[in-house]
């Protein structure tokens, strides 16, 4: 359960209060998406992987089950967010990351995007808490 206790401050209305919860709201939106966007990124650079060495591709590729590694740069620099006031979405314009996300009938999958959403939603949950509370803070 999460308390919220909002003291009166010197000059602040309940006005000022909510609109400092809404912008503290997108903030957060904003900086999750970031963070979202930013450990995708790292994930599909960093890193070595077990499966098949390629000629002609700089790194060794990801076997069934690992985080693909991106071989041209494009995987990573095609992941994208957009927020709002009901939430994210992220996702990676890619044509091909939906095929390695789920696999295919001739190819297991190679999952880069839920994954590290799991490994971060209680940080998630960290700054959308906080990030309002933030905003509200600065009305003193």
């Amino acid at each position: 359960m999460i308390k919220i206790t909002v003291k009166k401050s010197s000059k602040a209305t309940p006005e000022d209060t909510i609109n400092a919860l809404k912008r503290g709201q997108l903030k957060g939106i904003d900086r999750v998406g970031r963070e979202f966007q930013d450990a995708i990124k790292r994930s599909l650079i960093n890193g070595t992987r077990s499966g098949r060495k390629y000629p002609g591709l700089p790194s060794r590729s990801s076997a069934p089950g690992e985080v693909p590694k991106s071989q041209s740069g494009r995987l990573a620099k095609k992941v994208v967010y957009e927020g709002s006031g009901n939430g994210i979405e992220v996702t990676n314009v890619v044509e091909y990351s939906e095929y390695l996300e789920q696999g295919t009938m001739n190819m297991a999958r190679r999952p880069h995007m839920g994954g590290v959403f799991r490994e971060l939603d209680d940080d998630f949950l960290d700054i959308m808490v906080h990030t309002p509370l933030e905003e509200v803070k600065k009305l003193k």
